[in-house]
């Protein structure tokens, strides 16, 4: 009989080992981290390295009872907050669901205590110049290309106005304005009414019917444009005041003795004395109109119907003469006799 397997130790009996009560040691329950077991709580023998579940050592566990596995980490992306001109960003990391641990990797394998910042930006700043204009700066405009931020700088003075010569406009001859326009810009325009119109009786001519002259008022009008005087004269001319030859005939011949053409001369001087005529422009060769009379004809012969006519009597400064009167019921031609 040996007590050993190699038959080297003999032995006349087998060796009795008595027994002895287990020796417990309490063990608290320690709960498993993401990265580091945990167990739950129990009592070890000392002498048998036995787990037990209860205090008095009657109730043995299996040791893979008692430990509890680390889970590992639960990991949750957290995105990158780009940087911008005036701010630092975030780098992209990841997060322990369970223990809120960093990680700059997906397997969990780098640990950090804060996320890595990204360094702001700047400014990209392009510069785009904007040129005076007559009544605006110029000026420099700085904008940044990724966030739009601008300011202005380097500013210039406005150039103001180039004004050209006036243009001028009548109404009548009394009132008269000037344009003027801006040589840079022509859009640019400023119109300025005449503070005065006066006539200019030392540049007036008379009429001379005898020497075929015309005669002409002459008017002028003074506007003041940024601290300048500007003057513009109108010429209006002065119609000729013909007198009626001493006998007058009508187109069918038959003339008019002395006493019915003093009759005829003296309506129309009075229709002329009445109502000015208005003259064409274009000098002794035009002619005079006078429009819409009611002439009051009261005649000693059957040749000039009585009653009351809407006339139009025309002058022809060429021939000193009156063409025509016509009436609503008949055409009278009344020219000198030594035409006829």
């Amino acid at each position: 009989m040996f007590s050993d397997a190699a038959g080297e130790n003999q032995i006349e009996a087998p060796i009795v080992i008595s027994t002895t009560a287990h020796v417990l040691e309490h063990r608290e329950a320690v709960e498993q981290t993401c990265t580091e077991q945990g167990n739950i709580e129990c009592w070890v023998c000392q002498n048998c390295e036995t787990p037990f579940s209860d205090a008095n050592g009657t109730s043995a566990i299996e040791w893979e009872d008692v430990f509890l596995d680390a889970p590992g980490h639960d990991l949750t992306p957290v995105a990158e907050k780009p940087a911008t001109c005036t701010m630092a960003g975030i780098s992209a990391y990841w997060q322990c669901s369970v223990c809120g641990d960093l990680f700059s990797d997906s397997e969990g394998t780098e640990s950090i205590t804060t996320a890595a910042a990204i360094s702001a930006l700047g400014h990209d700043y392009a510069a785009v110049v904007t040129d005076p204009t007559c009544t605006g700066q110029g000026y420099t405009t700085h904008t940044c290309s990724r966030c739009g931020d601008s300011y202005a700088d380097t500013y210039t003075d406005s150039l103001g106005h180039i004004w050209g010569e006036p243009e001028w406009n009548w109404q009548g001859i009394e009132s008269a304005d000037a344009t003027f326009t801006c040589e840079r810009v022509p859009d640019h325009t400023e119109t300025v009414e005449a503070d005065s119109i006066e006539l200019q009786e030392e540049l007036c001519v008379e009429p001379d019917i005898d020497e075929d002259v015309a005669g002409k008022d002459v008017y002028m009008a003074t506007v003041i444009h940024e601290g300048t005087e500007y003057t513009d004269y109108n010429e209006v001319p002065v119609l000729l005041t013909p007198e009626l030859p001493e006998q007058l005939f009508l187109s069918d011949g038959i003339g008019l003795d002395a006493e019915e053409a003093e009759t005829v001369r003296e309506l129309l001087n009075a229709y002329l004395s009445d109502h000015p005529a208005t003259y064409n422009d274009d000098g002794l060769d035009g002619t005079y109109s006078f429009e819409g009379n009611l002439l009051e004809v009261v005649s000693t012969s059957s040749n000039i119907p009585d009653g009351t006519f809407e006339v139009t009597v025309t002058f022809d400064p060429v021939n000193n003469a009156f063409d025509s009167v016509s009436a609503t019921t008949q055409i009278y031609i009344i020219k000198p006799l030594s035409d006829g």
